[in-house]
């Protein structure tokens, strides 16, 4: 919407964005249909998880040109492909807890987690999370 309301500068991930013309009918004004084109914006992202590193990056493209996991990297002091690489270990641990219960396979027992574990992908997280927002500037 910054972009739109112009106070970002247009990247071509923002001209891909699709929207509703629904949102424009009865608006004799452009800038009118903007909580309709918000709203549209919401649904379409309400239901995307942003967990995989892929994902993450396809909805940053929409505000920015980045090369978004070499930026973060170099926030984190280290190399993209790790940085998504444990993402995506992150992500799966976390689907495995949330869908399949935890549950080892082979001795029908739950994995364990451990508190330094919890502590650490958090840390990890929150790192993550501020390079992105420093990176955009969201």
């Amino acid at each position: 919407m910054e972009i739109y309301d112009g106070r970002r500068a247009e990247v071509p991930g923002y001209s891909r964005f699709r929207v509703n013309l629904g949102n424009f009918v009865g608006h004799g004004d452009i800038s009118a249909a903007r909580s309709n084109i918000e709203g549209d914006i919401r649904e379409q992202h309400g239901y995307l998880a942003f967990q995989h590193p892929n994902k993450i990056a396809d909805a940053i493209r929409c505000v920015s040109d980045v090369k978004l996991w070499e930026e973060v990297g170099i926030r984190l002091g280290l190399p993209a492909g790790p940085v998504k690489e444990r993402l995506v270990l992150i992500v799966e641990r976390r689907n495995k807890i949330a869908h399949e219960a935890d549950v080892d396979p082979t001795y029908g027992t739950l994995w364990p987690v451990h508190s330094t574990d919890v502590i650490g992908v958090i840390d990890f997280l929150d790192r993550v999370a501020s390079a992105i927002d420093e990176i955009v500037g969201l």
